[in-house]
């Protein structure tokens, strides 16, 4: 596991916990309940997902031919590497 690559398990990137803060925050400014929780990788992945995590991401971005650190951009990368993880797992 990279810790320093904020889209992926382990990390301990400080970005993680000032996205779960700015979430808050963008709901507390519409008056809106947010009705949902947001966690770390750690909590939806199994072990064998982690094992080829970065492999499948590289694919992922390669496959996509997106540029990183762009929020929507990540946000992609994230769920397209769960899904194939979740593929490749089966």
């Amino acid at each position: 596991m990279d810790a320093s690559d904020p889209i992926s398990p382990g990390s301990t990137s400080c970005k993680q916990g000032a996205v779960h803060i700015w979430i808050l925050r963008l709901f507390e400014a519409v008056r809106q309940p947010n009705r949902f929780t947001v966690s770390s990788l750690e909590m939806i992945l199994t072990e064998p997902q982690m094992e080829i995590w970065h492999e499948t991401k590289d694919r992922v971005i390669r496959d996509l031919d997106l540029k990183r650190h762009r929020a929507s951009n990540d946000a992609l990368i994230i769920q397209q590497t769960w899904v194939r993880t979740r593929e490749e797992e089966k």
